[in-house]
């Protein structure tokens, strides 16, 4: 997700081919001490990050489908290096 003042969003293709645009804010917290290392590919702090994300979408789409206004938000616990991947994210049973 990227923020520019002005004109559409950038169009991106995704690695399977999804093509996306989107703008707007992220808001990140996490167990790390100060500015969380996973976000440069580094390893969490304590070997473990437990981490709240929440992304807003201002406008955009994903493919076809408008995202214009929702949010998005996860709870994770990122056992070693962000980019390792084994991400825990809770999710909730409808």
């Amino acid at each position: 997700m990227h923020s520019r003042s002005g004109g559409e969003p950038k169009i991106q293709k995704g690695v399977d081919g999804m093509g996306y645009a989107l703008e707007g804010r992220l808001l990140e917290a996490c167990s790390c001490g100060g500015p969380c290392p996973c976000w440069v590919g580094d390893d969490p702090d304590g070997g473990t990050c437990d981490a709240f994300l929440a992304y807003h979408y201002d406008r955009g789409h994903v493919d076809d489908v408008d995202v214009s206004g929702l949010t998005l938000a996860l709870v994770a616990r990122i056992p070693g290096n962000v980019l390792a991947g084994n991400w825990r994210v809770a999710r909730r049973k409808a």
